[in-house]
């Protein structure tokens, strides 16, 4: 099962986070991360770190979805100031 903690930097349109594997509390690194603005999307995948960074996100309020391995998290709110 994925998590991630996310959040938006005011002002900047990034939204930056890390994705663990709440089962062993491990980072996950090269999970999918994406967030559809009414069909333009903005993905990117986690590093070795499990971190990510989606730049240039119109302000706004999203549902950011997580895919790795057959595993889906989806509707992570993040509002982007």
């Amino acid at each position: 099962m994925l998590g991630v903690a996310a959040h938006a930097q005011t002002g900047t349109g990034e939204v930056v986070g890390t994705v663990i594997d709440f089962k062993t509390k491990n980072i996950v690194f090269g999970a999918q991360v994406c967030i559809d603005d009414n069909g333009r999307l903005y993905r990117t995948r986690t590093g070795a770190d499990g971190r990510f960074r989606i730049v240039a996100v119109p302000a706004g309020k999203y549902s950011l979805d997580v895919i790795f391995q057959g595993d889906t998290l989806k509707g992570v709110p993040v509002d982007v100031p």
